[in-house]
């Protein structure tokens, strides 16, 4: 980010870079006289969108200018204005401070599914970082980390279960009893489970994951148009249709997706996002937990959708071409997600079948 150096020094441009290995996006902006434009390039295409926007360092330095002003108390808490480059909004952030120690303050952003909590110096330098409980970060020398560096740490994604489950799909409700982790002792899960997270006018338009205006997804859009029946089943259906599942093989990218033709299910869930949104209707992609066959029957982490339709979400599932979810599709919050893997890293959890019922 660039500052104007005078007062009440303006955002004049920022770049926000994402390199993934086999692409890179970028977000750059550009301050015009009253507006910023946002150059966005995703793979080889470039995309423009004007963004009304007021931002200066005061908004950026909002929490440090009100800590070192205020010198607040244990329990304070105080909003930031923030970019997000990802979605091309500004948006509010919560800092609240947990305590005020020898090193300098120890602080808390809020979050809908977990907290961070950040150790400041006297210099407001971040020195430790604890992310949702799970993951700690503590500043370091280039010495001690270079020892670690070669550690790996090979993960399954399989949570086993006790017996196979006979035409998944249409199962209604399912009871398990999960052991090896103190975050469940049971999970009630029915068909087309939905996640409420706020006003449906948040899950739409273009952000840097969905590209809503690249011409492959507008001619889907265009198709589900032409076809007959219930729209959202046919755009279930098209992006089914325009991938091919290969498991281990993430494209990566929407974009990428459609040029190499497949992907896992995380590209199948964020196409129809970007294809639904593309066609009006607010979506979202969902993670979580789903039913996988076979000798040794499991549950895997999987991605799904919810659409949103005459004024209720609808979870459907791309990847298996089912436009009502089962039973065995279970939405899980990030933090929750995490301790899961933590446990199966272990090899100490275990899912248990109590009772389900069909339709």
């Amino acid at each position: 980010m660039v500052f104007s150096p005078r007062h009440p020094h303006p955002l004049l441009e920022a770049e926000d870079e994402n390199r993934l290995p086999r692409r890179t996006e970028s977000t750059t902006l550009t301050r015009g006289d009253d507006h910023y434009v946002a150059t966005i390039q995703r793979d080889r295409r470039e995309t423009e969108q004007r963004l009304d926007w007021q931002f200066n360092l005061t908004d950026f330095l909002g929490f440090e200018f009100w800590l070192d002003q205020s010198q607040p108390r244990p329990g304070a808490s105080h909003p930031v204005r923030t970019l997000d480059f990802d979605r091309l909004r500004i948006t509010s952030r919560n800092y609240a401070v947990v305590d005020h120690n020898f090193t300098g303050y120890l602080v808390e952003t809020s979050a809908s599914l977990a907290a961070t909590r950040t150790q400041l110096n006297a210099n407001m330098q971040p020195v430790a970082l604890t992310m949702a409980g799970l993951f700690q970060f503590e500043q370091s020398s280039e010495e001690a980390v270079s020892a670690i560096g070669n550690v790996a740490n090979k993960m399954s994604y399989l949570l086993p279960l006790d017996q196979r489950l006979a035409n998944h799909k249409d199962l209604k409700q399912l009871r398990m009893r999960v052991t090896g982790t103190p975050l469940f002792k049971r999970i009630d899960s029915t068909a087309n489970t939905t996640v409420t997270l706020g006003d449906p006018a948040l899950y739409v338009g273009e952000e840097m994951k969905f590209p809503i205006t690249a011409d492959a997804v507008q001619a889907l859009v265009m198709r589900a148009q032409e076809a007959s029946g219930d729209y959202v089943n046919n755009l279930v259906d098209l992006v089914n249709q325009a991938l091919s599942y290969r498991e281990g093989y993430p494209a990566g990218s929407v974009e990428r997706a459609l040029t190499i033709g497949y992907g896992e299910c995380t590209d199948f869930a964020d196409l129809l996002t970007t294809v639904a949104r593309a066609a009006g209707l607010p979506a979202r992609t969902i993670f979580g937990l789903a039913y996988k066959d076979g000798e040794n029957p499991a549950l895997m982490f999987h991605a799904w959708n919810e659409i949103y339709q005459d004024s209720s979400w609808r979870a459907v599932d791309p990847t298996w071409n089912q436009t009502r979810t089962d039973a065995t599709h279970i939405p899980l919050p990030p933090e929750q997600a995490a301790h899961l893997l933590l446990a199966q890293n272990r090899g100490d959890i275990r899912f248990e079948v109590l009772n389900y019922e069909y339709f």
